[in-house]
């Protein structure tokens, strides 16, 4: 379970770096290079909303 929430928390950093570098980039641009699927984007997208 640790270990998971810590991937995840990885990816959220992952993702904040992604949208500071690409600001006006699409979920699309933000899977290339995450590597990940544009659903899981939106899902780290709204836990950082929260």
């Amino acid at each position: 379970m640790d270990q998971q929430k810590e991937k995840t928390e990885d990816k959220l950093w992952q993702l904040k770096e992604a949208m500071q570098r690409h600001s006006k980039g699409s979920n699309v641009k933000i899977t290339e290079v995450l590597a990940v699927s544009e659903g899981y984007v939106r899902k780290l997208r709204k836990h950082l909303e929260l």
